[in-house]
Formats: structure tokens, sequence, C-alpha cells
């Protein structure tokens, strides 16, 4: 009898990371997300550094984001869709994490009112890095990847298989 292990891509990610590269289109990402001015201006203003933690039954992934004026944490569970108690734009949305047979592990959010996408967010760890995509789906098209690359903060598990 044999048995197979599935490790989830989400395991990857587990650890603290430290942010090496961000696109310069950020706050243009923002706009499109539909944050507001004065929050862009602080987001853009600033480097934030994440962790993220998987509980021990795998049910909830969180991403715990650090910058020197807060730390704020935003759990998500593994199946299903959610609801945030709070989004960047204010507004409703709702979401869903899932895991690609490319090893990245997928965050797309969507507008209640609507069901327009408002952010695919794509996550992958390669070489030791985690690598970061967001793309927003606009009412005049799609907005070109921001790219994020973090490196590991030294207490990361690196998994190879």
């Amino acid at each position: 009898l044999i048995h197979f292990y599935k490790r989830l891509r989400m395991e990857d990610m587990v650890g603290e990371w430290k942010l090496e590269n961000r696109d310069s289109n950020f706050g243009q990402f923002l706009q499109c997300r539909r944050v507001n001015w004065f929050l862009r201006q602080m987001m853009t203003s600033s480097k934030a550094d994440v962790e993220y933690k998987l509980s021990e039954d795998k049910g909830t992934f969180t991403k715990v984001t650090r910058s020197m004026m807060r730390t704020s944490e935003y759990p998500m569970p593994t199946e299903g869709e959610f609801c945030p108690l709070k989004t960047l734009s204010g507004e409703q949305e709702f979401g869903r994490l899932m895991e690609t047979s490319g090893g990245n592990v997928i965050l797309e959010m969507n507008y209640v009112e609507s069901g327009e996408n408002a952010a695919t967010i794509s996550h992958k760890v390669e070489d030791g890095k985690l690598h970061v995509s967001l793309k927003v789906l606009h009412s005049y098209g799609r907005f070109p990847s921001l790219i994020y690359v973090y490196s590991s903060c030294g207490n990361n598990e690196i998994h190879t298989d």
C-alpha cells in the first residue's frame, strides 16, 4: 500500500518575508483597487514585510503585515469562500484561496455588489524568494501585473519536491 502525501503550497509560504522589491506602479494598482487617496499615500510611502501562518488543522491561512506604522492580520479559510471584515476599498468583497498544480497559491477577490473582480493575487516560492503578482480587472481593462519579491528572513522551512 502506497500513501501519497499532498503538501499544501501554502506551507511553502509559512514564515517571515522581508520586502526586497516592489514595482513602481503600486499606487496605480491601489487606485484601481478603489483605495482612498490618504491610505494610498501611506501604503506607497512605507515598506511592509509579511509573515504567513497556517493553522495546525490547515483550515486557516493568515497573512500578517508589519510596517513602521502598524501590524495587521488577515485570516483566510483554506477552503471555500470568505468575506473579510475589512477590505482595501472599504467595499464588501468575497474571496477564495486556491492552489494550482503549477505551485501557485492564488487569492481571488471580487466585489459583493457587482461580482466584478477586485484583484487576483498569485504567490509562488522560487529559489528561497516569495514572488507575488497582483492583477486587477478594471472597467477599462486589465491593469498590468504588479510584482513584489520577498526574501526569506531565515526562519522559513524551504520545501523541495
